[in-house]
């Protein structure tokens, strides 16, 4: 296996733009803060309210931390199944076709997060991959 003939091109991560339903751990702490700046003196948020509070946004981080190892997780598996590859002969169907085709795996690249496999002068998804041999 040639490491050399590995690519990988990955695009800058897209800026999310949050939708007014959905908050995510920047707006929940915003929240928050706002309500703590603006609460009324003579009537502080109880303790155990401000603490559920926390408590939330704790989970809540958490939980995007575990999303994010997941994804990343779920990435490398694909790329070290993907690398597995190279040298050998692939069958793959083309999306919505029955027309069966097969190569050789040259290389394999990242694109917008999706695993390609280099055949000869095609980039397939390793999702179409139904077959792969010894060359």
């Amino acid at each position: 296996m040639n490491i050399s003939s590995i690519t990988s091109t990955t695009a800058a991560p897209a800026t999310k733009v949050a939708s007014p339903s959905t908050l995510d751990k920047n707006a929940f702490l915003k929240l928050l803060t706002a309500q703590l700046k603006y609460q009324d003196p003579s009537n502080p948020l109880d303790n155990n309210a401000f603490l559920a509070q926390m408590a939330q946004f704790s989970s809540l981080e958490q939980i995007t931390n575990l999303s994010t190892v997941s994804q990343n997780n779920l990435l490398a598996t694909q790329m070290t199944q993907a690398v597995q590859t190279i040298g050998k002969q692939v069958t793959w169907k083309e999306l919505g076709g029955d027309v069966s085709h097969s190569g050789l795996v040259s290389g394999m690249t990242v694109v917008d997060g999706q695993i390609m496999l280099k055949v000869g002068d095609q980039t397939i998804p390793i999702n179409q991959v139904t077959g792969v041999d010894q060359a």
